[in-house]
């Protein structure tokens, strides 16, 4: 009796720790926010890799992704993740030469504020929101509005917290 019983508890034990993070469920939130969930070394899936790649081209660029650059941000985000989505590619669109010499030409401050909102968080800023980030963008700062909307609880929980790795 008591062999079976601990041939059980191993199986269990053995079944739990494969699925372990899938059955204890999300971490804990730290200091940061989102504890380590999608933040290391682990890099995104390619599907999600693709929607948030999409997503920034539509709201910084106003336009599609050609196939290049999908590819060029999918393989960088597939290897980086959260880390590399926060430190390279949202950075990358708000400091490109694509955002700096035609979006701001083409498209009111306003305008891009909105269009960041309506893609990364599906819906139109504030006043106050849209006020700072436009005072952001006319001082030159445009990579650290997308940025900050990027690295936002809001943007996380729309589109990274049920698709990273818990």
């Amino acid at each position: 009796m008591l062999r079976q019983r601990y041939g059980m508890f191993a199986a269990l034990l053995l079944v739990f720790s494969f699925f372990g993070t899938a059955l204890a469920g999300p971490r804990q939130l730290g200091a940061g926010g989102f504890g380590d969930r999608g933040r290391g070394a682990e890099g995104f899936d390619r599907f999600l890799a693709e929607d948030i790649t999409t997503l920034l081209y539509n709201a910084a660029l106003f336009r599609e992704p050609e196939a290049a650059g999908l590819r060029y941000y999918v393989r960088i985000l597939t290897s980086g993740g959260y880390r590399a989505l926060t430190d390279v590619v949202a950075p990358g669109f708000g400091n490109s030469p694509e955002f700096q010499n035609v979006v701001l030409s083409r498209h009111s401050a306003e305008e891009v504020v909105e269009n960041l909102y309506y893609y990364l968080l599906n819906r139109f800023p504030s006043q106050g929101e849209s006020d700072f980030y436009v005072r952001m963008i006319f001082r030159g700062r445009g990579a650290d509005a997308v940025v900050a909307i990027v690295r936002s609880p809001e943007f996380f929980s729309l589109h990274l917290r049920d698709r990273v790795i818990h």
